[in-house]
């Protein structure tokens, strides 16, 4: 890390060992190291974030973070998604970061780049709320519901996140230049006031729906900016994309 600015930037990761699709998979081995060892990795790249922070409810956890030099704060299990989980965390600090990075503990391939692509943002005071997009690269991807797409405004603000091939069109996705969507990538930067008072916010229909917690922002009137990358790793939510990422990565 290589902080040049005077604004504090924190990066959580929020990590748990429950998860219905991949049990345990914060600690599921890639290269002969827990998953969530390799995302701490990639966070603690950052030149724009001064502390890495896992967020846990789960002692196996927090004993690989402070392995890899993270610090940890266990939080409590009820917390219904990761942003709950690091508002839980940030609003019991005496000293709080002026801007929290929301890294999904499941994105091993993330790049320092990517996440200081988002940080940028709102640490320049243009948006309260950031996150990441890039383009689809095949149709299958499109078409899979594990992959989230991201519709924008002009101004590159989202209108609506969904499993589902979002907008309907009467062209052939297959066509070249259809796929307006974009694929989403599971990482969010708040300015840390608007992280706390969305929060305490109750959870919406569409967000349970969706299983989105992005859509609670949108519900509740909050822009969110999405910032195009080139970067296209791949988020691990199943054993077939477990398989896909230590393939990625190089492993026999």
């Amino acid at each position: 890390m290589n902080k040049s600015h005077s604004k504090r930037v924190f990066i959580y990761i929020p990590s748990r060992y429950g998860s219905q699709r991949l049990p345990a998979k914060a600690l599921a081995p890639i290269k002969g190291r827990p998953l969530v060892s390799w995302v701490i990795d990639q966070a603690k790249g950052s030149k724009l974030a001064e502390r890495v922070v896992v967020v846990t409810d789960d002692a196996r956890i927090q004993e690989v973070a402070l392995g890899e030099g993270a610090e940890v704060q266990m939080t409590p299990s009820e917390c219904p998604s990761g942003t709950d989980r690091i508002a839980w965390a940030v609003k019991n600090l005496k000293d709080r970061p002026d801007v929290v990075v929301n890294l999904q503990g499941d994105e091993p391939l993330i790049t320092p780049q990517a996440i200081d692509l988002a940080i940028a943002p709102v640490l320049n005071g243009e948006c309260q709320i950031s996150t990441l997009s890039t383009r689809f690269k095949s149709l299958k991807e499109f078409e899979s519901r594990n992959c989230v797409k991201v519709l924008c405004r002009k101004n590159r603000d989202a209108i609506y996140f969904s499993r589902f091939a979002i907008p309907y069109s009467r062209l052939d996705p297959a066509d070249e230049g259809s796929l307006i969507p974009e694929q989403h990538i599971g990482l969010y930067v708040y300015e840390t006031e608007t992280l706390l008072k969305l929060a305490a916010l109750a959870p919406t229909e569409l967000e349970k729906m969706e299983s989105l917690e992005q859509l609670r922002a949108l519900y509740y009137g909050y822009s969110i900016r999405v910032v195009e990358t080139e970067y296209n790793g791949v988020g691990v939510d199943t054993p077939e994309d477990l398989e896909r990422v230590s393939e990625l990565m190089g492993e026999s």
